[in-house]
């Protein structure tokens, strides 16, 4: 196993610790998601695309920014010290 493997499954592993970046980044924007697709219906259309598939995308990105602004910064800014 190289170095960078064992680096990466390590932070994986520190990741999934903590219980804020499992709420904000994985719980939250699934319920978000079943929730507004379940009030606005799957079928309806925007721009030619399904809602549940733009609904989709949107959560994906609110999943990514708020692991970026909840975890990784304050990570970052913790371990400089």
């Amino acid at each position: 196993m190289t170095a960078l493997t064992a680096q990466s499954l390590w932070e994986i592993k520190r990741q999934f610790r903590n219980k804020r970046f499992i709420v904000f980044t994985l719980f939250i924007p699934l319920f978000y998601y079943f929730l507004f697709v379940h009030l606005n219906g799957a079928s309806m259309k925007i721009g030619g695309t399904q809602w549940s598939k733009y609904f989709m995308m949107s959560m994906a990105a609110f999943s990514v920014i708020g692991s970026a602004l909840n975890n990784l910064a304050a990570r970052l800014a913790f371990e400089r010290t």
